[in-house]
């Protein structure tokens, strides 16, 4: 059974709230887990559990303006905040088992962070998953993306309410209702996070062949909240020799909450477990 720890990590301008899953020994290797947008690490702990038992070592956090980690909620001045936030994190992980392999697995929000990190940046470590990337989300008239651009020049901080396609996280009907009574899960965005998210999802269908790392690419075709097109279109033009896309028909956005959760977590598991071989 894995033993749990909270600890804060302090960035140049917020702390950032992670948790640990220590896995009885022998731990086979680490992975760092970053949440999606609006949401926070406690919505993950059924994944964590699933590869501590299997014998990872889990490191996951609240992303900044998310759940109990510092700075104004939904803002990021730019994606390179989050990039630096998860050389933080990969650099607590590598301090707490120096040794032992380590990956990086993003959802959402967080899959986008980990591909435009993993090239960027080039990290040392053995491999990145990127669950349901929001590279492009669905129907974003190009009106509202331009009067978010201007007003993230005038007013960055300012928030507009929005939500996800409560009815797109899941075919499991209990994730919807869990998601709208959790205090933690946000309902806003601000303009200028709004305008990095887009900066960020085109730098990286432009740079995907720039890939450098052995990746795992999953996606639902049935997912409602992300463009499932962007994600195919990043993962053919990433090198094959590198990258592995799986999508599973029919399925909504959140895989590992989704009625198939055990069979993504077992595919998720047994491509790590390859790369550690």
């Amino acid at each position: 059974m894995a033993s749990t720890e909270s600890i804060w990590l302090q960035t140049p301008e917020v702390k950032l709230f992670t948790q640990e899953w220590e896995p009885d020994p022998p731990i086979k290797g680490v992975i760092c887990l970053v949440h999606g947008y609006a949401e926070h690490v406690g919505r993950y702990e059924h994944v964590a559990d699933y590869f501590a038992r299997r014998g990872f070592f889990v490191l996951a956090y609240d992303l900044r303006g998310h759940g109990r980690s510092g700075g104004t909620r939904a803002h990021v001045d730019s994606f390179e905040q989050y990039y630096d936030d998860i050389d933080l994190v990969l650099s607590q992980a590598r301090q707490r088992h120096p040794r032992l392999p380590l990956f990086l697995y993003g959802h959402s929000l967080g899959g986008s962070q980990v591909l435009n990190f993993a090239i960027v940046r080039k990290p040392q470590i053995q491999g990145v998953i990127a669950a349901s990337p929001l590279i492009r989300l669905t129907q974003v008239p190009k009106a509202k993306a331009a009067l978010a651009k201007l007003l993230s020049r005038i007013t960055p901080t300012l928030t507009i309410p929005y939500s996800v396609d409560l009815d797109g996280l899941s075919r499991n009907p209990s994730v919807k209702e869990k998601y709208i009574n959790d205090p933690l899960v946000l309902r806003v965005v601000t303009v200028r996070f709004a305008v990095a998210l887009m900066i960020a999802g085109n730098w990286l269908l432009d740079h995907a062949d720039e890939l450098t790392l052995p990746t795992l690419v999953t996606q639902g075709s049935s997912d409602r909240v992300v463009d499932a097109s962007a994600t195919r279109e990043f993962s053919a033009k990433a090198p094959k020799s590198l990258l592995t896309y799986k999508e599973w028909d029919g399925g909504y956005h959140e895989l590992h909450n989704d009625i198939i959760k055990e069979e993504v977590l077992n595919f998720i598991f047994t491509w790590i477990e390859a790369r550690l071989a």
